[in-house]
């Protein structure tokens, strides 16, 4: 695997620009005569880092005779080295592993999630065919009575059919919820197949997801002046940002079997958490519905090539303020001077790597530890949601 490594110093007076940069990757053989839509997708990670530090110069010390002692000797506060190395135990504090590989996999199973394009899933529409007509019969047979007690005068009676008086109103939301509104999508999802077949669903197509996670981290401390015994505080802050994009390549190879598993007929998996009552509920914590439906999202379907693009950030501050300390009097008084500095690091690492598309290895994403990411069921719709469940379970 090849690689690069280079580091660019530059010194002025008690100030520091450094600049290191580190890059690894792989190649394709005689990748000229490989067809561009052919080339697979090869790992490449780089790595760079920046620093800024500006100083008013060493400390040191004036004795009660006006005489100037130099407590340090090195003409720079730090070293670039010293830097880098100081800047890299914040970045492995701050950069949060266990939330990177949680969005990557949330990502991958999104993709998965729109390469099935599920249209709608006719094995469960049947089995839960009786409680739909039932739905529409029933209501069908509220309204007709609302309408007679109206036309009487009787509007306790019709607030009552409807289910709009203030201790009956949760049932219409769950019926909304949960019983006309999959009913909508199902007949939107069967129009959008019927018309999909008329024109055709793309051969080769690609899907992507994108999420980003940020983090930030104080790390203030305390720093022992030269030669006085007492310590002060500097001021350190970073704040982290990691980009990540998952792209997935496909071409449909089975064109009936990718149908079947468009209409929810490949998937009994799928089929048997959703007959499940109130497998919704727990699908708000951990998405075991969206896992099934990536199960059997491949069918039909082959990826010619997939990658996890992510870009991680830092920028790094340190701060220390100057600081004077006298100790001593008379003859004996020593004052002691931190003209301080202050230091700027910015890091990015980028890194592409191909990843092998199953479901079966992923996780079902936990979507209550990442509430303010999860907004496209919106938390105040699950908590009226909840308060209707909770009222019709405990009356």
């Amino acid at each position: 695997m090849p690689s690069s490594f280079s580091e660019v110093p530059s010194f002025n007076g008690y100030n520091v620009e450094a600049k290191r940069r580190e890059r690894s990757w792989t190649n394709t053989s005689n990748y000229r005569n490989v067809p561009r839509d052919a080339l697979p997708t090869n790992t490449y990670v780089d790595k760079t880092y920046q620093v800024y530090q500006t100083s008013g110069g060493s400390p040191y010390r004036i004795s009660s005779n006006g005489t100037i002692t130099l407590e340090r000797s090195q003409p720079l506060p730090f070293t670039s080295f010293v830097i880098f190395q100081a800047f890299q135990s914040g970045w492995d504090r701050v950069y949060d592993v266990p939330a990177v590989l949680a969005l990557q996999n949330r990502l991958k199973l999104g993709c998965l999630s729109d390469v099935a394009d599920q249209k709608i899933n006719l094995a469960v529409a049947l089995a839960e065919g009786r409680k739909t007509a039932d739905m529409i019969l029933g209501t069908a047979k509220r309204i007709s009575r609302a309408y007679m007690a109206f036309k009487k005068g009787r509007l306790r009676d019709v607030a009552r059919e409807l289910d709009i008086s203030p201790g009956r109103v949760h049932k219409n939301w769950l019926a909304y919820k949960y019983g006309w509104m999959p009913l909508l999508m199902d007949v939107k999802g069967a129009a959008e197949h019927f018309a999909q077949t008329q024109v055709g669903r793309p051969i080769r197509f690609s899907v992507q997801k994108s999420g980003v996670l940020e983090r930030s981290l104080n790390m203030n401390g305390l720093y022992g002046m030269y030669g006085s015994g007492v310590q002060t505080t500097y001021y350190r802050d970073i704040s982290w940002k990691y980009e990540c994009l998952v792209k997935m390549w496909l071409e449909i190879t089975n064109p009936n079997t990718s149908t079947l598993q468009q209409l929810g007929l490949t998937n009994p998996a799928l089929v048997a958490w959703e007959l499940v009552p109130f497998s919704f509920v727990f699908d708000w914590f951990i998405s075991v519905g969206d896992w099934c439906k990536g199960l059997s999202a491949l069918h039909g379907v082959t990826v010619r090539k997939a990658l996890v693009r992510g870009t991680a950030s830092a920028d790094w501050t340190q701060v220390l303020k100057p600081t004077t300390y006298t100790s001593g009097v008379g003859s004996e008084r020593t004052t002691y001077v931190d003209p301080g500095y202050s230091l700027r690091v910015k890091g990015r690492e980028y890194s592409r790597t191909a990843f092998v598309a199953d479901a079966s290895s992923l996780t079902p994403p936990n979507k209550w530890a990442q509430l303010s990411e999860n907004r496209e069921n919106g938390t105040f719709v699950k908590l009226v949601t909840s308060l209707a469940l909770l009222k019709t379970v405990h009356r």
